[in-house]
């Protein structure tokens, strides 16, 4: 059981990352277009 939780954290921490990495690459392109 506690392998299953630690494998859910994984996933979700890689969820995670991806989504703020996503949130920055955003806000650099919509930063480059207002300059």
């Amino acid at each position: 059981m506690g392998q299953v939780l630690k494998v859910n954290k994984i996933i979700i921490a890689g969820e995670f990352m991806h989504f703020k990495i996503s949130h920055i690459i955003a806000t650099e392109l919509v930063y480059n277009r207002k300059c």
